[in-house]
């Protein structure tokens, strides 16, 4: 098991979900832990769940200036983990470029804005993990696509700042089907069939959790010897 005692981490998008999941894992194992998303109510509630070394910080991770003053704000850092929660749906064909550009630009200019101005703040020995996502790999529903594209630009983004940052490490998370509040909105009232009929396909025989696909992040962060790899958390998805 790793120890993250005296180190602070960063988690955008950590208010719910796989980055919740992954802030509570931290402190845990020790870490202090700044968690940051657009959402004030959402973030209180977080930071009661995840304990007394975590404090909260607003911010848009598509907003270049919103991500400025977080990295000012968030101090010296150890490792980020950004888990974008921006989830745009629809038909190419019937989609407006408003509507789904968030899916690209939470994700990609996100990603570029961690880089560009986390970077000064983060140690040289530290890391900084993203999420990718199984549809990158093996497209599954429709309206999709262009979350997909985004999740793929972010998977070739940090093989390339693996290179351009080390000896900082970069790398991915690539999740399959998991069980969040975000893919319950989702789904609706469609979420226990369709959960249960999925679950039913993969070797695993079930839906992953958060804390699956934070135990993977807790592992990048840890592991000093990987950078530049995607990890696959998907329950076998990719085999059937």
């Amino acid at each position: 098991m790793y120890s993250f005692q005296g180190m602070n981490i960063l988690v955008l998008g950590g208010s719910s979900g796989i980055g919740l999941a992954t802030a509570q894992h931290a402190h845990r194992l020790g870490a202090s832990v700044t968690i940051a998303s657009r959402d004030r109510t959402k973030l209180e509630h977080a930071q009661a769940l995840v304990g007394e070394r975590c404090r909260i910080l607003e911010a848009d991770s598509s907003d270049e200036a919103a991500m400025v003053r977080l990295f000012e704000a968030a101090g010296p850092l150890d490792h980020i983990f950004s888990c974008p929660g921006g989830h745009p749906r629809a038909l190419v064909r019937d989609a407006s470029v408003s509507q789904m550009r968030p899916g690209l630009e939470e994700r990609f200019w996100g990603a570029f804005f961690v880089c560009k101005y986390g970077v000064p703040h983060l140690r040289k020995d530290g890391s900084i993990t993203f999420v990718s996502g199984v549809g990158v790999f093996k497209p599954g529903l429709s309206g999709e696509s262009v979350v997909v594209a985004g999740a793929g630009a972010v998977d070739a983004f940090t093989r390339a700042m693996a290179k351009e940052l080390a000896p900082i490490r970069v790398n991915a998370v690539s999740p399959g089907a998991c069980d969040t509040p975000m893919t319950r909105h989702l789904c609706g009232k469609e979420w226990d069939a369709m959960s249960s009929a999925f679950a039913a396909r993969l070797p695993v025989g079930r839906i992953g959790t958060p804390e699956d696909i934070a135990q993977g992040v807790i592992f990048l962060m840890g592991n000093t010897y990987v950078t530049g790899t995607t990890l696959h958390i998907e329950g076998g998805y990719l085999l059937v």
